[in-house]
């Protein structure tokens, strides 16, 4: 039993100092203010929004269509949607929200390219919308 006792002093040690633990990235997500029950005197600032669907990407910016980019036979296209979403900073760099808004069946690793095709412009590495909301696409036949 000593010799087993020294054995696990020794070994407990060197496992612990050599293990590779996984590091994670964290996206803050910025939740909604609580609504209170006075009437907002100003109109609602525009929601710019990528609804993603299998069948592709669909942009609007408050409501406006901005672009719909069908799948292509490779899969979706995060290269045109990173270069929609960098025209629409370029046109408010003030601007710094985006909803993502998709389907329920829609794979998480597509949620993550999105994510990341959105927060930082690929061209030049600067950040383009870093407060990202997330949500249900609307059905496919509603154009809201």
């Amino acid at each position: 039993i000593p010799a087993f006792m020294n054995l696990m002093v020794a070994l407990v040690p060197f496992l612990l100092i050599t293990a590779v633990f996984t590091q994670m990235a964290v996206h803050e997500l910025p939740l909604p203010p609580p609504s209170s029950d006075s009437a907002p005197d100003t109109a609602p600032p525009k929601i710019l929004a990528v609804v993603v669907r299998s069948s592709g990407f669909s942009i609007s910016d408050g409501g406006d269509a901005v672009g719909v980019l069908p799948r292509r036979k490779d899969g979706h296209d995060l290269k045109g949607l990173s270069a929609v979403l960098a025209k629409l900073k370029k046109s408010n760099p003030a601007r710094e929200e985006i909803t993502l808004l998709m389907e329920p069946a829609a794979p998480y690793d597509l949620l993550i390219q999105v994510m990341d095709a959105a927060s930082v412009n690929p061209a030049d590495g600067q950040p383009m919308f870093p407060k990202i909301g997330i949500g249900d696409a609307p059905p496919a036949g509603n154009k809201s």
